[in-house]
């Protein structure tokens, strides 16, 4: 073989075998919106509610997805994303399920709620929203429902939320995530109720 058909064949086979690792895309997924799945929630006072920047676990400040192989071990998959910041997804979702829960009142976010005095300020802090090797979704939360009278206890309040990844894959993990948003947002919506 000479120079010039070696030079051919490796003009040909270089895209050929790289395309072959390249092939596979990305599946990008975004966490999704639930209706309320308390019977008893409501009726709702007419209530703003200043939604303050959620703080978020730095592992999950990727785009990678995340799944916890026990206590101690990490895997972030190159294939399968998020179409946004988790932390974001998560703050957009969170604030339009409180606001199916608590009509007429309305949650905001900073942006929106400039020149409105809020009546509470809801402060969150997630510890965890892992998926995990056993089939099974984790959300757990430090969060305060603060009145914006004066002189009003503050009352910290941490949750945990497991909910089975019902089909292999993770789509079924990332529906499984946004019931875990769902059942939080009961929560915070029922601490509210209670305190009227």
């Amino acid at each position: 073989m000479n120079k010039s058909t070696r030079t051919i064949l490796l003009a040909v086979l270089i895209p050929l075998i790289t395309g072959c690792f390249s092939s596979r895309t990305s599946t990008f997924y975004l966490l999704s919106a639930m209706p309320p799945d308390r019977p008893d929630l409501g009726p709702f006072p007419d209530v703003t509610i200043y939604l303050k920047p959620v703080k978020f676990p730095e592992y999950l400040d990727r785009p990678q997805m995340v799944l916890r192989e026990g206590d101690y071990k990490l895997q972030f998959s190159e294939y399968h994303r998020w179409a946004e910041p988790l932390k974001d997804n998560f703050t957009h979702v969170l604030m339009q399920n409180l606001n199916r829960r608590i009509v007429p009142g309305r949650v905001m976010s900073f942006s929106k709620a400039v020149k409105i005095v809020p009546d509470y300020h809801l402060s969150i802090e997630v510890l965890r929203m892992d998926i995990l090797d056993s089939n099974q979704v984790v959300l757990s939360v430090n969060w305060n429902l603060q009145p914006e009278r004066e002189g009003s206890d503050l009352i910290i309040y941490n949750d945990e939320f497991s909910v089975p990844v019902e089909e292999d894959g993770f789509e079924s993990a990332v529906d499984a995530q946004s019931k875990a948003v769902a059942l939080f947002s009961d929560q915070v919506a029922g601490v509210l109720l209670n305190m009227h």
